[in-house]
Formats: C-alpha cells, structure tokens, sequence
C-alpha cells in the first residue's frame, strides 16, 4: 500500500478514550513541513505539508545509488482534535523492540530499526562501550500536532560475534522490499517521576500495512478526534 496515510477517528473524553471510529485511508497531496535533518540525510526529500492529516510526497522512491536499498521511510503521527487536548506518545529508545510509539514488522517479525547501544555492532564487538536500560519518555502531541521517526531502512539482525563466536552482536542489514506493517501507538496520559519521568499509559495501537520501498517516503498515521 504505497504511501499511505490513515485517519483513525477516536474520541478522547479527558483523560479516558469514549469511543474509536473506523480508519480511513486517505491519499495525500498536500505538504508537510520540513522533514527531519536524519531523514534527509539518508537519501529522503524534503516536503511541506498543511494540518489535518495531509503528508509530503516525494516523486520516486528514494533509497541508495540507482534505486538500490536501503530506502528511508519518515512514519508520522498527527493528532487533531475539535477541543484543546493532548495525546502522548513514547519515545524511549527506537532501537528497543518494544517502548516506542513506532514498531516495524515484517512475516510477524518484530524488527530492530535502530543500532542499540547495549549490543555491540558486529564489526565493533566484542569490546564496545555499551549503556544500560533508557528512561521512559514520554512526548505530547497538543492538536494539530505531530511526531516523526525517519528510519533509515536498515535492520539490526543478532548474530555471532566474528571473534567471539559465543557473543551476540549487531548485524546492520539493508530491509529487504516488500510488505511490512508499521504500528503505531499512543495515550491520554503518562506516568512517573524523575530520573525516568513519563511512561505512557491507556495506550492504544493501530496497524498501517505499507510497501517497502514506498512511493512518497512518508507513512502516516492520524488520529482523528473530530478536528
């Protein structure tokens, strides 16, 4: 499903959701703002973009030399409403498999989209400086608003540590084409207190299926609170 945008309508009541209507798929033609800097620099173009759900389009797929993979994706999530309210969403680490508002699947496989920190890289192990669990965290979406994830098309597979046989490493390899689902996820509230302040409760999730390579670069997600 080449570029695709989704509108989920979904009531929010406070600071509990009262209803969700049915999701729509809508083809964009308007623009979205400026794209993000990771996004552009991994061979994606630039668009502009108006509220209420419309998103930029590029004229090809973009991808490396020739059309070759990997091809970047920027996956959003906007928020209207027709009241002055907030969604939240959860930005801890993307490279975790669970913890963000943005997971990559492909044959029911979750995948890691980002280098992690606690695993080495293949071709740095078995001796990497590692870091521990993130903190939570939380960010608002206040409508009209939005969040963007640039992926830049590569995966990081578990393999054998090349001179550690018994250690697992980080594989980065360009995703192959064909049809992945992104799932998109997000709340009414947050909870917690420093050092890890905000962890997003009453979450719900919503799944897009799209094509890799897409068309526009760009995937998003509306949810639609009567805006």
């Amino acid at each position: 499903m080449s570029g695709a945008q989704w509108i989920a309508g979904v009531r929010l009541a406070g600071w509990m959701v009262a209803a969700a209507a049915t999701v729509v798929l809508v083809v964009a033609c308007g623009a979205r703002g400026q794209l993000s800097t990771e996004y552009e620099a991994a061979g994606g173009t630039s668009a502009v973009g108006g509220q209420g759900g419309t998103a930029g389009t590029t004229t090809q797929p973009v991808g490396g030399s020739g059309g070759a993979p990997p091809w970047p994706t920027l996956f959003v999530i906007t928020f209207i409403s027709d009241v002055d309210e907030s969604i939240w969403v959860n930005e801890t680490d993307a490279a975790w498999l669970n913890g963000h508002w943005l997971t990559l699947e492909r044959g029911g496989e979750i995948l890691r989209k980002a280098k992690a920190c606690e695993i080495c890289a293949c071709d740095e192990c078995p001796n990497c400086p590692i870091c521990g669990a993130p903190c939570p965290t939380a960010t608002e979406i206040p409508s009209p608003g939005s969040v963007e994830y640039a992926w830049s098309g590569y995966e990081y597979r578990d393999a054998d540590c090349p001179s550690a046989p018994q250690e697992t490493c980080l594989e980065e390899v360009a995703a192959p084409a064909g049809s992945y689902v992104a799932e998109f996820c997000w709340g009414t509230s947050f909870e917690g207190s420093p050092p890890c302040p905000a962890d997003v409760v009453d979450v719900q999730c919503a799944e897009v299926t799209f094509q890799h390579p897409d068309p526009d670069g760009v995937v998003e997600f509306v949810v639609n609170n009567g805006g």
